[in-house]
């Protein structure tokens, strides 16, 4: 068993070796930051390198949908969905900027980010009604809240949970958080700064082709000139934009 799982490791770390220089053959810009994660990197980016442009993120990552706003939307590339503002509202009936504090309070089990056990979607709405309003919340808000109605001689567990359960939700709200970019340091930034905004490499055509047959690759892309026309030439009419 050991020695399959050392194989199947192997056979990722080449395959994303492989990766990588196919990536060095296209002109797109590649960023590799130790440390932070790819996440954190794209919501500063998102929020304040390119805070005035219209942005198109590509995941299924959850925590994106907390950026969405009038720039921003979402590509989920498995459910083919893109994802704004209104969408945001129809699947959660909570708007995209009260995401954070809501997923603060669910959890995510990808990240293994415990939630507030009996504090889900439903009863955040039922109980908390102002999280689906126009305000921007922080979990501090709806501690507040909860504290109001026990105060105002509320019965329902669900506030007394609320208020127990805020230094989860304050650590989860920190960790979660892809707008305020607490987790990157100043140096860093600088880094990410400098390396979006460096020329985008050319187009290698022929190192690109020859990976491209030495693999085999044919089923993926059956023409791949084509492919290559197509998709950078597209590219370049975007960015022109």
């Amino acid at each position: 068993m050991k020695q399959s799982e050392d194989k199947e490791m192997e056979s990722m770390r080449l395959q994303f070796a492989r990766l990588s220089m196919y990536l060095q053959t296209l002109p797109i810009s590649v960023l590799s930051i130790d440390n932070i994660e790819a996440d954190d990197v794209i919501g500063y980016i998102t929020t304040e390198i390119y805070k005035d442009s219209e942005i198109i993120i590509s995941s299924s990552d959850k925590d994106f949908l907390q950026l969405i706003n009038d720039r921003v939307k979402v590509w989920a590339p498995v459910k083919k969905q893109l994802m704004d503002k209104d969408k945001v509202l129809e699947k959660f009936e909570i708007p995209a900027h009260n995401l954070l504090p809501f997923r603060a309070f669910d959890g995510d089990g990808s990240d293994n980010i415990g939630g507030v056990k009996g504090v889900g979607r439903k009863g955040l709405i039922k109980n908390v009604p102002i999280i689906t309003e126009a305000k921007e919340l922080t979990v501090t808000d709806i501690v507040d809240y909860a504290k109001q109605q026990i105060k105002d001689g509320s019965k329902y567990v669900v506030y007394q949970k609320i208020v127990d359960g805020y230094d989860i939700v304050k650590r989860n709200a920190r960790l979660m958080d892809l707008r305020e970019n607490h987790l990157i340091s100043g140096p860093t930034k600088l880094k990410i700064q400098r390396l979006v905004e460096a020329d985008i490499p050319k187009l290698d055509r022929a190192d690109f082709k020859k990976m491209f047959m030495t693999d085999k690759m044919f089923n993926a892309i059956p023409n791949v000139d084509g492919w290559m026309t197509n998709t950078f030439n597209t590219l370049d009419a975007f960015r022109r934009k």
